[in-house]
């Protein structure tokens, strides 16, 4: 089912620039990957390491300035179970609740995304050239149950809009094709500091924060149309 609709809402927002490609003078394929190092809520940067991230898309120069892009990535993040479980015992203890070993399964976080935005080109574009990126677009994250013998958190998957801002620069030495490379900061509108209902937080340790991801991507461009 959520396939289903991720690849509709995909098409949808691809659609326009598919359908205006013949008003730009270059159509670019986009492919990358790189890593996402969550940095907030609290307990998303607490409790998950930093994810693999794979993703691509659609580039369409207007000027040479300015880069119109599509794109669509999905990202992995590993849930700390050790940690998380030895949070959960010490502050158990503290509070007079003596617990035993107990074993911790599941809890990996997946994020979805897709957006369009723009690359901004401020220098005369040379061999290397750097840009601002900005986009907006639509972030879905989905959680895997979290299982131990005890009471876990609660996970709901979650579909809200998100911002980026990014920079990054295009290296461009051969023909056909070049490589880019970029840091992207990615905040989204989430709920899920109000889903993270564990027993740790006693001493309310753990902030309303929406979702703040930094992203370090690497990738290749190819020329479709020049």
């Amino acid at each position: 089912m959520f396939r289903k609709w991720f690849l509709t809402l995909v098409f949808f927002l691809a659609f326009p620039l598919l359908g205006s490609a013949q008003m730009f003078k270059g159509l670019n394929l986009q492919l990358n990957t790189g890593t996402a190092i969550p940095l907030s809520a609290s307990h998303f940067e607490k409790y998950w390491s930093p994810g693999f991230h794979f993703g691509g898309g659609l580039e369409f120069s207007i000027t040479e300035m300015i880069v119109l892009k599509w794109e669509a990535a999905f990202n992995t993040f590993i849930f700390k179970h050790e940690d998380w479980k030895t949070d959960l015992i010490n502050v158990s203890a503290r509070n007079g609740l003596e617990l035993d070993d107990f074993v911790v399964n599941g809890g990996n976080r997946y994020i979805l995304e897709t957006s369009l935005g723009a690359k901004i080109f401020p220098l005369s574009k040379e061999h290397i050239n750097p840009f601002l990126a900005l986009g907006v677009g639509i972030l879905n994250m989905s959680t895997d149950q979290l299982l131990t013998g005890l009471s876990g958190p609660e996970f709901i998957t979650e579909t809200v809009p998100y911002f980026t801002a990014g920079l990054g620069s295009d290296v461009a030495y051969w023909k056909g094709f070049k490589l880019f490379g970029q840091v992207v900061y990615k905040y989204a509108l989430t709920k899920d500091e109000n889903n993270f209902k564990v027993a740790i937080d006693f001493e309310d340790k753990f902030k309303k924060q929406e979702t703040g991801l930094l992203a370090l991507e690497f990738g290749i461009i190819f020329d479709i149309v020049k």
